[in-house]
């Protein structure tokens, strides 16, 4: 470390040069000690060769290690040296750039950029199962190419360039989404807590165990991923606290539906992670007491794709007439038509195509949106019956 004085008039000023290889943080500390400064700020430029930065985790209340193990720019350095006691404390805030880069032999997938949606976990381990099983049974690739996958979730610093069309990722949940890979075996999918606890429903896990991960103070839980789950099973449910009145209401409007044999919509907004979903587990628990002959029929709305208008309908048609979510067309038009007999409609083909057509499962596609609506119409009013 070299150091020339710039200024002795007012606020002392120097310009401090750290060689290859100093620790820059360590260097700072020394030199404050050696010209007895106790309130001083700094700025720098320059590069590191590698770099261990602090993140501040607001769920542990304390600063996670991040460790870059290549060189970096400083884009910009700025801090303050005060006594802390009687030793000089340095505090630093720095902003690095790293160069784009092709990661070896490993290829990052991200779910979630620039939108987040609430089933980013459950795609992605859908992703990381379909790969698997492509690679597995591909004859050029199988033997030779044992993958091992890692899957974390978190929040990602990402930039998106839009000449490369590129979006360099750094971040923990990155971090650690590496060293998951690298812990797995050969055709291992190894995942990260956050992941399992958002997928928990919808996957098969193995045991959990602990992982030593460079820069955490404390070993992470990972849990292979093997498979899907069963279809139809239920996540544990905590307890339903405090939300007597909400409950008291939609069993209200439910009784009301069924008395007077004619159509509610309830909406319930909220943002997300109150607890709405569980809202209305707890109201389908209750419903046979309520009505022990109502059908439950549940469809979802994608938060994301084109031309995906009839998908709720999709999933109430899929659930009603009995076929999996992978049934083939041929196989969603006979279970529409084995449904609607005895039903009395004097068109029964044509309701069996105009059905079909709107969910992509028809023979012909159709374009009259009256008659589509009508046929559903008509499906509906069966179904209630």
């Amino acid at each position: 470390m070299r150091s020339k004085t710039l200024s002795e008039s007012g606020e002392r000023t120097w310009a401090v040069i750290f060689d290859t290889g100093e620790e820059a943080m360590a260097g700072l500390k020394r030199f404050a000690t050696d010209h007895s400064l106790t309130a001083s700020r700094f700025s720098a430029i320059g590069a590191f060769s590698e770099v261990v930065l602090g993140y501040f985790d607001w769920e542990s209340k304390d600063y996670q290690r991040v460790p870059i193990d290549e060189q970096v720019e400083v884009l910009a350095l700025l801090g303050d040296i005060a006594l802390q006691g009687r030793q000089s404390k340095v505090h630093a805030h720095v902003v690095i750039g790293m160069r784009g880069k092709h990661l070896g032999d490993a290829v990052v997938a991200v779910f979630g950029f620039p939108q987040a949606h609430d089933d980013d976990p459950r795609r992605a381990l859908s992703a990381a199962l379909a790969l698997r099983e492509r690679v597995q049974q591909d004859a050029s690739l199988g033997e030779g190419l044992p993958i091992r996958i890692g899957v974390n979730t978190g929040e990602v610093v990402a930039i998106r360039e839009s000449a490369a069309g590129d979006f360099p990722l750094t971040g923990d949940a990155v971090n650690v989404a590496a060293r998951l890979q690298t812990a797995a075996e050969p055709w291992g999918i190894v995942c990260g807590e956050r992941t399992v606890a958002s997928a928990r429903a919808a996957f098969e896990f193995g045991p959990a165990a602990l992982l030593e991960v460079r820069g955490k103070p404390q070993p992470i839980r990972a849990l292979p991923l093997l498979g899907r789950a069963p279809a139809g099973r239920v996540a544990t449910r905590t307890a339903l606290i405090g939300r007597g009145a909400d409950l008291e209401q939609i069993e209200l409007v439910a009784r009301r539906a069924l008395q007077e044999q004619r159509p509610f919509l309830v909406s319930i907004i909220a943002p997300a992670g109150v607890g709405k979903t569980r809202l209305l587990e707890e109201f389908l628990d209750r419903l046979p007491a309520i009505e022990s002959r109502a059908t439950v029929a549940i469809a979802q709305c994608l938060p994301y794709g084109q031309r995906l208008t009839y998908w709720p309908l999709r999933g109430v048609l899929y659930r009603l007439i009995g076929v999996p979510d992978d049934a083939n067309p041929p196989t969603v038009r006979r279970a529409i038509r084995a449904w609607l007999e005895g039903s009395g409609l004097e068109a029964m083909d044509r309701a069996v195509e105009l059905l079909a057509a709107t969910i992509g499962a028809g023979e012909t596609e159709v374009m009259d949106r009256s008659a589509l609506l009508a046929a559903w119409r008509t499906f509906f009013e069966v179904a209630a019956r």
